[in-house]
């Protein structure tokens, strides 16, 4: 095999395995899963410092949860999440799941 078949061969596959990545990321997925069963989540103990950065992670954060299909937003919940988010030098978030019949921690 010439060294130029090589280069066009390289080229070639190189092609190819980026197009072939294009299809992939293009694909479209649907979660499909029955509302029975969620768990009764509480958001309200969870504030941010009042920065747009805090309140867009709060904001993505509730919605990420409820769009998995494992929760649902209840006043009298068995889960309850709690904590802080600030900006100071960056974002920090200090977030804890407090499991409301016996208080234990189950995230911290």
């Amino acid at each position: 095999m010439s060294e130029m078949n090589r280069a066009e061969r390289r080229w070639f596959l190189s092609g190819v395995a980026v197009c072939g990545a294009g299809v992939a990321y293009g694909q479209r997925v649907e979660v499909r899963k029955s509302g029975a069963g969620r768990i009764g989540i509480s958001l309200d103990r969870l504030t941010s410092d009042g920065s747009a950065e805090g309140q867009e992670f709060i904001r993505v954060l509730r919605a990420d949860l409820l769009r998995s299909g494992w929760f649902e937003e209840q006043t009298a919940a068995r889960l309850v999440v709690l904590g802080r988010v600030q900006q100071t030098e960056g974002l920090r978030a200090e977030i804890q799941a407090i499991q409301v019949a016996d208080k234990r921690r189950v995230l911290s």
